[in-house]
């Protein structure tokens, strides 16, 4: 299933006004020196456009939020994290048993798992306003379907679901020249 938040930092930091960044929360700190960015905007995917029918077809639900952070705050997050972690081949679970499996075949990258829900939180509190469809998600309405999934499609069973912490288990993905990430497997 193909659903979340993409964020990405601007390509080119508009030169206009200078502040500074400030957030704390727990053992999360960032302060980050930054000129002013573009406004953020969301562009939901559509999948059918992208070459990825077979998403499109299923009801699922992507969306980038684009300049969510600044570049300064992105390579500070980024070098907060590589400080206090290594980067490791990107396994797969292959086999649907929860197990990371290597096969450079399929998946040829670099990968850091952060388990920190201060960090979570702080990127959270940052894309919150972009993301209100997911506040509060309601079962029986069709809209949310595609964000539910397919296992929540059709259940007779009213249940509500409230936005309330992104997954504390952070990726970082790290492509070099030459690797990549095999879209179709089997």
């Amino acid at each position: 299933m193909y659903r979340g938040f993409l964020a990405r930092t601007p390509q080119a930091i508009q030169r206009s006004v200078c502040r500074t960044s400030q957030y704390s929360r727990g053992s999360l700190h960032i302060r980050a020196f930054t000129m002013a960015q573009p406004t953020p905007t969301v562009t939901r995917i559509d999948f059918r456009k992208v070459g990825l029918p077979e998403y499109g077809n299923a009801n699922c639900y992507a969306s980038i939020i684009d300049n969510a952070f600044t570049a300064a705050e992105c390579h500070k997050l980024l070098a907060d994290t590589e400080r206090e972690y290594e980067w490791q081949l990107a396994g797969i679970n292959k086999n649907g048993d929860g197990q990371q499996h290597m096969d450079v075949g399929y998946r040829n990258s670099g990968r850091i798992l952060r388990d920190d829900p201060d960090c979570a939180a702080y990127l959270l509190d940052r894309i919150k306003p972009f993301i209100k469809e997911l506040a509060l998600l309601d079962s029986t309405d069709p809209e949310t379907a595609a964000v539910l999934g397919r296992s929540f499609r059709g259940t007779k069973t009213k249940r509500k679901y409230k936005l309330t912490r992104l997954n504390e288990r952070l990726r970082f993905l790290k492509y070099s020249e030459g690797q990549f990430f095999r879209r179709e497997y089997f």
